[in-house]
């Protein structure tokens, strides 16, 4: 589902791959405000690898991890970065487990509310 992180990973969100490779989609919205129907890009990214999202592509876009049976639309002419990749055999082979990292210091601190006077 394509979203935005919001302001509170604001300025940089890092992705670390395990597993599989995924695929993400990067989308624009209409002039009413609304999702486009098909991604602007599309970025592959590599089992072991990282993705840095920041500047505008992080605030100006939507971004989402789509739910990938098969390679289908997997190619060259559908990824932005094919060019960039050191292996494209089988990318799409297997479970993808995927690690978000963002600074902890933009973060609202978590107050419990069993805690509040």
């Amino acid at each position: 589902m394509p979203h935005k992180d919001g302001a509170a990973y604001h300025p940089v969100v890092c992705t670390v791959s395990l597993g599989s490779s995924l695929c993400l989609e990067v989308y624009g919205t209409k002039d009413d405000g609304t999702i486009e129907n098909n991604p602007k890009w599309k970025i592959l990214q590599e089992p072991r690898s990282l993705l840095i999202t920041t500047g505008g592509i992080y605030t100006d876009y939507l971004h989402g991890i789509a739910e990938v049976e098969e390679e289908g639309d997997i190619g060259p002419t559908s990824v932005s970065n094919w060019d960039l990749l050191r292996n494209t055999d089988d990318i799409m082979d297997g479970t993808n487990i995927s690690l978000l990292f963002w600074p902890v210091g933009f973060l609202p601190r978590y107050r419990d509310p069993k805690d509040a006077h």
